[in-house]
């Protein structure tokens, strides 16, 4: 008996999930968009924070390619498309100084592209899962789609994270 309690409260967090998962990427998309105001002193370290942790995801990814060949040139694929849309999204952000301080307002173009991709690699591997549970080959009209892709998809949040981290720290007002 407990373990059939066990396996319907499995089942419930499941499909909590599943039915919770478009107004969770709804708020991230609102949160992604919404104007905050910049401390200049987290801005810094923020920046710093995220270049350390570009640095050990590009070291784990090292070690995880002697098990999974790939992994490296995967994530950095990923970290370089994620530079390319941080450094698009410092561009298309808008940053304000006023009296009061400092405020950034992201591009709600690039957050709704980020949210939308992560759906889609969770959608991906929904039915990756669901063909593998059923005894059926892994999507056969997409024969890279592994685990590497999940590093790609990392790396390319983390260099979003990097360019928009140091972008907005180079678009601070200088110290006196």
């Amino acid at each position: 008996m407990p373990l059939l309690i066990v396996l319907v409260v499995v089942v419930l967090v499941l499909v909590a999930w599943v039915l919770l998962l478009p107004l969770w990427l709804y708020l991230r998309f609102r949160q992604g968009k919404a104007r905050r105001r910049l401390l200049p002193w987290l801005v810094r370290l923020n920046a710093w924070i995220v270049l350390v942790s570009t640095a050990l995801f590009v070291a784990s990814m090292a070690i995880t390619a002697h098990w999974w060949p790939g992994a490296l040139a995967h994530a950095l694929a990923g970290l370089g498309a994620g530079l390319c849309t941080g450094l698009l999204a410092v561009v298309l952000g808008r940053v304000e100084h006023t009296a009061q301080g400092s405020y950034h307002t992201p591009s709600a173009w690039v957050s709704a592209a980020l949210a939308i991709l992560v759906l889609l690699r969770l959608a991906a591997g929904m039915v990756d899962a669901w063909r593998r549970i059923g005894s059926h080959d892994a999507l056969p009209w997409l024969p890279s789609f592994d685990h590497t892709t999940l590093f790609a998809l990392g790396g390319l949040l983390l260099g979003h994270s990097l360019a928009a981290a140091w972008g907005l720290r180079w678009r601070l007002p200088r110290r006196p």
